[in-house]
């Protein structure tokens, strides 16, 4: 039985594209990546709010109202540049663009060193999936999408823009990924982007069961809601378990990333390969700091659980007291 994975990724296109390549990728491989779909993000931007930006202009009597580029308006900088390769946030909280990474398997079941036959259905499975994406989707623009098959197993990146239609203020369209989501029938609030994980990956689970891939039972997680008992039983017991060597496990399936940004003499940022010693150290670090705090956090909530059962053991005493008094 395999699991299915589909997991926000951190949205960088020059990884993505192989125009940065990180210590994990097998360069005799790149050759055999997948491009679904490559458009620069300039070229999205125009093309889905050229005509709304027009639109927008054609309306403002002053020039100083009109809107020269949309990208830069709401994040800054122009989509063509280097900055813009990396998902921005701005002051109201919305990315320039969103990114998920799908798979299923793991590499001793669908690697290919393992399981390289399995790792080509796993390929067909993923084109099939975001074959019927922007169907499903209409209002997530994806202007790239890539299937890697370079590393240890099969994975999908897909980068998307969400847009809405019909706005009174502003522009008719607007770039939004609540009101996206709303309008395509997700509902509002934190559940909508749960809701869209959840169909996305019920999905992908039909196409994979299609290609005749056993896949287990979703477990809650990510993209799913748990109620506030399940949540800290789950914690819980998911610190409680954690071991060192387990942690150690989960960093070495970790890249860092394999470039740091660092500023100029004149305050310019300049994008810079890191050492294979400075990577090394930040996987060791993030070690360190996952096995400190499951052990802080376990520690803290076995000072909780004390707390309480000492709490219902006078509660009870004074409880025992007050009956016998009332029975005198």
């Amino acid at each position: 039985m395999k699991r299915i994975s589909y997991a926000r990724g951190k949205g960088k296109l020059r990884h993505n594209n192989r125009e940065m390549i990180s210590p994990n990728v097998d360069k005799a491989r790149i050759k055999d990546n997948i491009e679904l779909k490559r458009q620069s993000l300039a070229d999205a931007y125009e093309e889905i709010f050229g005509d709304a930006v027009a639109e927008y202009n054609a309306k403002q009597r002053r020039s100083d109202r009109k809107i020269s580029d949309y990208f830069e308006k709401m994040f800054g900088v122009r989509a063509d540049t280097m900055r813009a390769d990396t998902v921005i946030k701005n002051d109201n909280k919305q990315q320039s663009f969103y990114e998920y990474v799908v798979g299923v398997g793991t590499m001793h079941d669908t690697g290919y060193a393992s399981s390289p036959e399995a790792a080509k259905v796993a390929v067909e499975c993923l084109r099939e999936y975001m074959a019927g994406f922007g169907e499903r989707n209409p209002q997530f623009h994806v202007f790239n999408a890539v299937i890697h098959q370079d590393e240890a197993t099969p994975h999908l990146h897909y980068d998307m823009i969400p847009y809405a239609d019909g706005m009174k203020k502003g522009m008719t369209r607007q770039q939004g990924i609540n009101k996206a989501l709303e309008q395509m029938g997700y509902g509002t609030g934190k559940q909508a982007i749960a809701n869209f994980t959840q169909s996305e990956r019920k999905v992908f689970r039909e196409i994979c069961e299609a290609h005749g891939i056993e896949i287990a039972e979703e477990t809650k997680g990510r993209g799913q809601t748990y109620s506030c008992e399940e949540y800290r039983q789950t914690a819980y017991k998911n610190r409680a378990e954690i071991t060192e060597q387990e942690a150690v496990k989960m960093v070495d399936a970790f890249t860092p990333a394999p470039t740091k940004v660092e500023k100029t003499l004149f305050g310019k940022e300049k994008i810079i390969e890191k050492s294979k010693e400075e990577i090394e150290l930040e996987k060791q670090m993030t070690a360190a700091k996952m096995v400190l705090s499951e052990r802080d956090a376990v520690e803290k909530d076995k000072q909780t659980i004390a707390q309480k059962q000492y709490q219902i053991r006078q509660d009870k005493q004074q409880l025992m007291q007050a009956q016998a008094t009332i029975q005198r």
